[in-house]
């Protein structure tokens, strides 16, 4: 790092580096429309103060590359001034610290800060504009959908299932949800369900989640063995 880094490092100070929620007091939830949801890779209730925050968290559900999620993650001092960044994500390519602002502006020094002091500890700080997350609602709300299923079905193993659907599955050949499950027989298919979105929730089947409302006209295919991420 520069000399000019490690100065602007300096203006950021933390209790603890540690990950954890901090959440806060009911007149704050209030105010900032505050949304709690329960998550796959989060394991507790998260809490979001934004509809964007919300929809951002829902796609980093849907990113097989994301590990792991934790909102409202450190609290941190810039200048002396309390700030707690929006969210900790851990990928597979590292460990990113993540603040959403409206059309991604924010003051160049403190950002500059954080980035410095985020790479003196190996982590990686992101600035992303609310409206990419907000572009992609549909998406998102198709996530949030799959992972409450998951969510209560949390303790079900489908392993058997899971590996059922595959080896039946012809490599390039694709099929509609509604191939596996039936909208007037989905208490008997419940396994099957789950099954199904574990696989999309980890990146080994694939569906385009970006027009319309999760349905079981959607059209699935198998990931490539090679693109799929380890599980």
């Amino acid at each position: 790092m520069t000399r000019e880094q490690l100065r602007l490092a300096r203006l950021v100070t933390a209790e603890s580096l540690v990950p954890q929620q901090h959440t806060n007091g009911r007149a704050f939830r209030t105010a900032v429309e505050c949304r709690l949801q329960a998550m796959i890779k989060y394991p507790g209730a998260a809490e979001f103060h934004s509809y964007d925050e919300y929809l951002y968290a829902a796609l980093q559900e849907g990113d097989p590359r994301v590990v792991s999620y934790i909102p409202q993650p450190l609290k941190l001092r810039y200048r002396g001034v309390p700030y707690r960044p929006d969210a900790y994500v851990l990928k597979r390519d590292g460990r990113y610290i993540i603040e959403l602002k409206p059309r991604g502006e924010w003051d160049d020094e403190k950002l500059a800060a954080l980035k410095a002091f985020c790479q003196l500890h190996n982590l990686i700080f992101e600035l992303i504009a609310n409206e990419s997350a907000r572009e992609r609602e549909t998406e998102a709300l198709n996530w949030w959908r799959i992972v409450r299923v998951l969510y209560r079905a949390r303790h079900v193993n489908t392993d058997n299932h899971e590996l059922n659907i595959l080896l039946e599955w012809p490599l390039g050949q694709t099929f509609p949800l509604r191939h596996w499950l039936h909208p007037l027989d989905r208490e008997s298919r419940a396994m099957s369900e789950v099954a199904l979105f574990r696989l999309l929730h980890r990146g080994k089947i694939q569906g385009n989640l970006t027009q319309c409302r999760l349905s079981y006209d959607l059209e699935l295919s198998r990931c490539p063995v090679g693109d799929m991420p380890s599980r």
